[in-house]
């Protein structure tokens, strides 16, 4: 006899609470939900469902996986972002909530209707770049990367949420020519920022699954940056804004790099834990 809803859920957190994965329940339900193409709630509503052989195998399956520390976001292939869903894959960044100050300071800063014109280095999934064309309809953008999984997942993604047509996805790193000379409003990146001497305070299961080039840059995690406010200096027209994610402590240290390139108005920015996140900075010589 096929293990109950009820039955199965209790197994695999069991399972998970063994092996030290996070919120064992929750993840057991979150498997279930998605192989059985439900919400939580409906788990809670039919859990004395007995299951089919083919359902217990699939979420079995799924279990070992995380059983293994391989996270649900690649399990499931997907990640919510902004309230949109991703793909995501192995090979490309998970994006995270904290990201998404980004897009909430963008928003305050432009009119919903702007033609705006940005650039999203460092990409990933494209979640910071697609966000940005799916909030400002009338906006377009140059989403860019060195990784070719990164890439064609960007373009995938572009393609879902409809705004293939003003967004085009290219290879390039930060220092690449991709953008004539004052012709950007706005650029906005995650780059990488976890320095070589704080691997000891990162998740072992982000370190083992998630790509290295997308989370550490050099010993200090600031290697990236004065590359990335040189070319954004060059790329954006005067009055145009620049607005980077970055690690809790490195808050200091990048105001210093941005106001050595000629930035002005420089703010830091914190998450909803109240950490320092992001820093956004204009270009002087234009409105603010």
């Amino acid at each position: 006899m096929n293990p109950s809803l009820r039955g199965l859920i209790h197994e695999i957190s069991a399972c998970f609470s063994e092996q030290g994965v996070d919120a064992p329940r929750l993840s057991a339900q979150v498997l279930a939900a998605f192989v059985l193409g439900c919400t939580r709630m409906d788990l809670l509503l039919h859990s004395e469902r007995e299951l089919s052989a083919a359902e217990v195998e699939r979420i079995r399956a799924l279990a070992r996986r995380r059983a293994k520390g391989e996270p649900l976001a690649y399990i499931r292939g997907q990640r919510e972002f902004y309230g949109l869903e991703f793909i995501v894959r192995p090979g490309v960044l998970i994006p995270r909530p904290e990201t998404e100050g980004i897009i909430e300071e963008v928003r305050r800063l432009y009119d919903p209707d702007s033609c705006l014109r940005f650039a999203d280095l460092g990409t990933g999934s494209g979640a910071l770049g697609v966000t940005m064309g799916v909030v400002f309809p009338r906006a377009r953008g140059l989403l860019v990367d060195t990784s070719d999984v990164a890439l064609r997942t960007a373009r995938e993604n572009a393609l879902r949420h409809k705004v293939d047509s003003r967004v085009s996805v290219v290879k390039g790193d930060f220092m690449s020519a991709l953008f004539r000379p004052r012709s950007l409003e706005c650029i906005i990146s995650n780059p990488p920022y976890i320095g070589e001497s704080d691997l000891a305070d990162v998740e072992p299961a982000v370190l083992a699954w998630e790509p290295r080039s997308a989370l550490i840059a050099g010993r200090s995690g600031l290697e990236a940056y004065p590359a990335l406010a040189v070319r954004a200096w060059d790329a954006l027209l005067p009055g145009g804004h620049m607005l980077l994610e970055m690690g809790w402590s490195q808050g200091s240290h990048l105001v210093r790099i941005l106001r050595d390139v000629g930035f002005c108005s420089i703010r830091v920015l914190q998450d909803l834990a109240g950490h320092d996140r992001i820093v956004a900075a204009v270009k002087p010589g234009g409105a603010t």
